[in-house]
């Protein structure tokens, strides 16, 4: 099983969650913030070597949990994260809506 750790750095206008697998960094979640409550969430990477194993799902629920926390609803311009919002009814309540 493999050591999966997801870190978070952030400031006033943007963010990014930053995915390590056994120590080693192994991609990255980008957003930026649109709102003081709304969050564009605009790239989603994996190292092309790990792609496929499910690496993503880390970030993706590191960036619900993060948004949850903060109280932030997400626009999502990445189409993977477009893609997990529409399969997963629990993160409907995440969207925003004008």
């Amino acid at each position: 099983m493999d050591d999966v750790t997801v870190k978070i750095i952030e400031n006033d206008k943007r963010g990014e969650l930053n995915l390590f697998v056994n120590g080693e960094y192994a991609g990255e979640m980008t957003f930026i913030f649109k709102e003081k409550n709304v969050i564009s969430v605009n790239h989603t990477g994996v190292d092309k070597d790990l792609k496929g194993k499910g690496y993503g799902k880390y970030l993706m629920e590191e960036m619900v949990k993060f948004a949850r926390e903060k109280d932030l609803k997400i626009i999502p311009v990445c189409p993977y994260v477009v893609k997990m919002i529409d399969r997963t009814p629990e993160y409907q309540d995440l969207l925003f809506k004008k």
